[in-house]
């Protein structure tokens, strides 16, 4: 006995379906939210203050963008498990032009690393947890 097709693709059909589901409650409930935040959350009013003279790491990023909570989890997950010396923070471009402007933000996420105030590596886009934690590694430590 044959299986006709319309049978066949509507197999396909329901399983595509199921697993987009099953891998989108998932990801919700890895806690991608970020609710003990090792990032600390500046202003464009304050930002030049807290980089100046150290070596930090900076996020931006628009909070409404499942790409930027992505990569706001992963810094926060590297924040957690690092030196304690180094700072993270991160800043919510969504109203401040000032801060994406000034830095030169031509897109988020966006992480820019300083040292002493000056902006030595950029990072745009999302990237894997690994290269982050490679990253740091070579150009922070």
């Amino acid at each position: 006995m044959r299986i006709k097709p319309i049978y066949f693709v509507l197999a396909l059909a329901i399983l595509i379906a199921v697993c987009y589901f099953v891998g989108n409650s998932q990801l919700d409930e890895n806690n991608m939210s970020v609710d003990n935040s090792y990032l600390i959350h500046l202003t464009p009013d304050n930002i030049s203050d807290s980089i100046s003279g150290k070596t930090c790491i900076v996020l931006f990023y628009i909070s409404n963008s499942d790409v930027c909570k992505n990569m706001e989890y992963k810094l926060n997950h590297l924040a957690m498990s690092k030196d304690e010396t180094i700072p993270f923070y991160a800043i919510n471009v969504d109203n401040e032009i000032k801060a994406v402007d000034k830095y030169n933000i031509s897109g988020v996420p966006s992480i820019v690393l300083f040292r002493n105030g000056k902006e030595y590596k950029r990072i745009m886009g999302v990237i894997p947890a690994y290269n982050l934690k490679m990253i740091y590694e070579r150009d922070i430590k």
